[in-house]
């Protein structure tokens, strides 16, 4: 009879231990994936705004040369923002396709990843 009580207290106690040891486990995964994504974030934050300060210089050179080609000042201008205008309309009609799905899919398996 104290050989079955033993074993139970040990039983119980060793369930314990893989409980705590579980916890912790899990509390460390979910840190590390919110350390990578967050550490993630930030970098495609930077290189974004980047990206943009880029284009937009470039997209003002090219309105300007536009403009010089065609002797109005106005015209380069009204042309880079009339391509934008159309890509705008374009990522509107596509955006599910374009944008929400390859971006929730990305996220998914940021989370998912076991690395």
């Amino acid at each position: 009879m104290q050989e079955e009580i033993n074993s139970v207290e040990k039983l119980t106690e060793n369930f314990k231990e893989y409980a705590n040891t579980r916890y912790e486990i899990v509390t460390l995964t979910v840190a590390q994936k919110a350390a990578t994504i967050g550490s993630q974030s930030v970098a495609i934050i930077l290189i974004a705004i980047f990206g943009s300060m880029f284009l937009l210089f470039i997209n003002i050179a090219a309105a300007f040369y536009i403009s010089a080609l065609m002797n109005n000042s106005f015209a380069g201008f009204f042309i880079v923002s009339g391509f934008y205008f159309l890509l705008t309309l374009l990522l509107i009609l596509c955006r599910k396709k374009a944008i929400v799905l390859p971006l929730r899919n990305l996220i998914i398996k940021q989370i998912l990843n076991n690395d």
